[in-house]
């Protein structure tokens, strides 16, 4: 158990840990399907967003995961 105080970073810390426990248990329950499904929410998140730089053929092969790629306002340009 966390430290309480009066006010201050310590306490703040001390009433978030049982709800992220109350949360992770929850999601826990019904063999992590919860999490799975929260997961499969993120496949959508910033299909929006341009990836041309990183499907250009000559970077294919530069990038480390062929399902993770990064959007163009966020990738490293290398030289």
């Amino acid at each position: 158990m966390l430290p309480h105080t009066q006010g201050g970073a310590q306490d703040l810390c001390f009433q978030q840990a049982p709800s992220f426990r109350q949360s992770y248990e929850a999601k826990s329950a019904h063999a992590h399907q919860t999490f799975f499904l929260e997961f499969k929410e993120l496949k959508e998140v910033g299909k929006e967003q341009p990836r041309l730089g990183t499907e250009h053929p000559p970077n294919t092969t530069e990038n480390q995961y062929p399902h993770v790629l990064p959007y163009d306002t966020s990738r490293d340009r290398l030289t």
